[in-house]
């Protein structure tokens, strides 16, 4: 018997508390903003960790018949670790990524999804920024010493929302805090990443402020991506 694969895979990672919007308001808004684009979908959730509040929210949705897969690992191991799960449950050949709270305004993801640009992934820049000045302080120096050791440009590798043909996962994998960097793996592997600009949400006004130990496994994991682009050949595509 033949499978019916969707064309695309919508995987969406819970990993943080605080940034988790109401699961049923903003599930109904990413289906259908992903139904306008005509495409065949399914919707995998990965719980890290508990998160019984979500778990029972999303039971009740799949219940009333909504097409939605849900992983649960046992403890918290991270979003690279969440994200993965959810890359190895993927049956489309297209794969979206997006986050468990508002990043652009919906109708964005629609646009996306329509007029993404020729490319083996498309990652988002929200532009303009709105959020406070702490964030897009953060964001401007990451990205500098980003440009600064590995010679990459892009602006906005906080922004989870990414599109892109699942070809990439063959070679790329992704462990830690690792998952932000995916686009500059991708681009080393030789794929072709793009960034494109979509307006920020409003909803997106989470003032990140980490302990010391948050910048530290960052650097750490900048420094692995630093070896693994700089130490191993690129192949041709």
């Amino acid at each position: 018997m033949k499978v019916v694969r969707p064309e695309l895979s919508v995987i969406i990672p819970v990993s943080e508390q605080p940034r988790v919007h109401p699961v049923e308001a903003l599930y109904t808004d990413y289906q259908q903003r992903i139904a306008a684009t005509g495409l065949s979908y399914e919707f995998i959730y990965v719980l890290d960790g508990s998160f019984k509040k979500v778990y029972k929210a999303l039971c009740a949705l799949r219940e009333k018949g909504e097409n939605i897969t849900i992983i649960r690992l046992a403890r918290w191991h991270g979003e690279s670790t969440a994200l993965t799960a959810g890359f190895e449950q993927a049956k489309g050949e297209r794969i979206l990524t997006l986050p468990p709270f508002y990043q652009v305004d919906g109708a964005a993801i629609t646009e996306l999804i329509q007029n993404a640009p020729p490319a083996d992934m498309v990652i988002v820049r929200r532009w303009p920024r709105s959020d406070s000045l702490i964030n897009r302080l953060q964001t401007r120096v990451f990205h500098l010493i980003l440009k600064w050791i590995l010679g990459v440009d892009f602006h906005d590798l906080g922004c989870s929302i990414r599109l892109f043909n699942r070809r990439i996962l063959e070679k790329v994998s992704i462990y830690g805090d690792q998952h932000r960097f995916l686009p500059i793996l991708a681009h080393r592997y030789g794929y072709k990443v793009r960034e494109v600009p979509l307006a920020q949400s409003k909803q997106d006004i989470y003032q990140k402020l980490y302990p010391m130990g948050v910048y530290s496994r960052r650097l750490l994991d900048l420094l692995s991506i630093f070896f693994l682009v700089k130490f191993t050949r690129k192949p041709l595509r």
